[in-house]
């Protein structure tokens, strides 16, 4: 074919079927953003009433544990249970606060340490205006920078977050109120086996929405507190005030703790402070790049280590998505709806999961999709299997219509690589991967030598080449060879 005979590349994409395509999906697209341009300036508009709300909800979520917990430890009866709960959170607001003011107090009082900081920043201002590079002339003095208005601003930020505060606790104490009686409404509406069936994914819905927001409390407290403890051990000023920024700030995927890290950076370089209270720095290029580089080995050890270990892959959010609903959040509440954007659509998605019609939008959420023996590893990492992984399991088999039989084949294919890793030793007959490997061994009728063979292979916590390939052939399927450390197949 000649060239003037080759077809245009956009003919290609734009062929028959694509238009068909687009002019089936454009509508659905174009009513969406609509959609999204009427709510986002409704919930601007009403911020005030659902801001609150939604904390509330989110602050329930993490809540509601320690209640259960406190009520099988006490016996109490869970109404006691809760107000204690809402109680210790109360205190610690208030505790959280008067810690802030007197951070705040604690650097206004320090006037040399604030001679230090505009001394400093006037000489890199003069730096950067004698380099040519960038032009900063206008903002040779800190007052130029933090103007009467944005202070005006940020009082008035702080007034409404102390008001918005006061209604989540009120909006909080009527959620734990009504969430009892809405199952037997759900009864008295939905009669018959439909409110069975809606009780069992609100069920589903609560508990993945707990874990996930319990994980996520839990890491980003341990975010803050070892910033806190690190500004005050570098002299970094107003080290509460970024301790607590890093533990609002670390809800905000990927970009969260860069955010939170970049206001005490910046303060490592313009006010040099006394490291472990024993040693002065003077040089405010090498103590901005001690303050820089600590802060951010933390950040990484938390989101990347700890998190990572405890959560897996449990957020399971497409990046783009959180990037595309943190800006939408920005646009709608500003720094409030940045900080509630990934918990609220990590909520949305597993609500969609959970629902048969809306699944399909859960999927195309999704950061990447797991293969059915992937979710079994995760699900064996902690050595058992919860409701919800359970639930998961059973989903996504009827969802690619495996058998019972293949299925058990997979498990146990799966339970070989948690009991081949690192720190896995002899397994037990009571050990979860190892009832999964005896069903998949009933599944495939084997005898007794071969039974004996397979539990040989786990009698030292390690599987090598030859193993990995008897157990490929005896255990066959299309989700890829067994795992083992390359090491051993040397």
């Amino acid at each position: 074919m000649s060239d003037e005979e080759a077809p245009d590349e956009a003919d290609l994409f734009f062929n028959e079927s694509m238009q068909r395509l687009l002019k089936q999906r454009l509508p659905v697209i174009a009513n969406v953003a609509l959609l999204l341009f009427i709510v986002g300036f409704v919930l601007q508009a009403l911020g005030g009433v659902f801001q609150p709300f939604l904390m509330a909800v989110l602050v329930y979520f993490v809540l509601k544990p320690a209640a259960i917990r406190i009520n099988k430890i006490t016996g109490m009866r869970m109404g006691w249970a809760y107000f204690f709960v809402v109680l210790m959170f109360v205190n610690a607001i208030v505790l959280v606060f008067l810690a802030v003011a007197w951070n705040v107090q604690s650097f206004a009082a320090d006037d040399a340490t604030r001679a230090i900081v505009i001394a400093n920043y006037e000489n890199m201002a003069a730096q950067l205006n004698g380099s040519g590079l960038v032009d900063v002339s206008k903002y040779n003095e800190p007052s130029t920078v933090f103007t009467p208005a944005m202070q005006a601003s940020l009082v008035s930020s702080i007034a409404s977050g102390l008001f918005a505060t006061v209604t989540m606790v009120l909006f909080l104490a009527f959620i734990i109120y009504e969430v009892p009686l809405l199952e037997a409404r759900i009864a008295r509406a939905f009669p018959g086996g439909k409110s069975a069936a809606i009780v069992d994914v609100s069920r589903k819905i609560e508990s993945s929405v707990n874990a996930y927001l319990l994980t996520k409390t839990n890491v980003s407290l341990g975010t803050g507190i070892c910033t806190s403890l690190l500004c005050l051990l570098l002299g970094v000023p107003l080290w509460f005030v970024w301790g607590l920024l890093a533990f609002l700030f670390n809800y905000v995927p990927y970009i969260g703790s860069l955010i939170a890290c970049a206001p005490p950076m910046i303060l490592g370089f313009l006010a040099p402070g006394t490291i472990f209270f024993v040693y002065e720095l003077t040089n405010p290029i090498i103590s901005g790049l001690i303050v820089a580089t600590v802060l951010t080995v933390n950040q990484q050890v938390w989101g990347s280590i700890i998190e990572t270990k405890w959560t897996g892959n449990q957020l399971d959010v497409s990046p783009v998505l959180l990037l595309l609903t943190f800006a939408y959040g920005g646009f709608v509440w500003g720094i409030i709806g940045m900080i509630l954007s990934a918990p609220v659509t990590v909520i949305i998605k597993i609500v969609f999961e959970n629902i048969e019609p809306t699944r399909p939008i859960a999927i195309l959420m999704q950061e990447k999709v797991r293969s059915l023996r992937e979710i079994y590893t995760d699900a064996l990492e902690d050595g058992s299997f919860d409701r919800a992984e359970e639930l998961t399991i059973q989903r996504m088999v009827a969802d690619l219509g495996i058998d019972e039989g293949m299925a058990y084949v997979i498990a146990a294919r799966a339970a070989f690589d948690v009991a081949a890793s690192a720190g896995k030793k002899k397994l037990h007959p009571n050990d979860v991967e190892m009832r999964m490997i005896g069903r998949a061994m009933d599944h495939l009728e084997l005898d007794n030598e071969e039974r004996e063979k397979i539990l040989g292979f786990l009698d030292d916590g390690e599987i090598d080449a030859e193993e990995a390939a008897y157990l490929d052939n005896l255990f066959p399927d299309s989700h890829g060879e067994f795992k083992i450390d390359e090491s051993l197949a040397a």
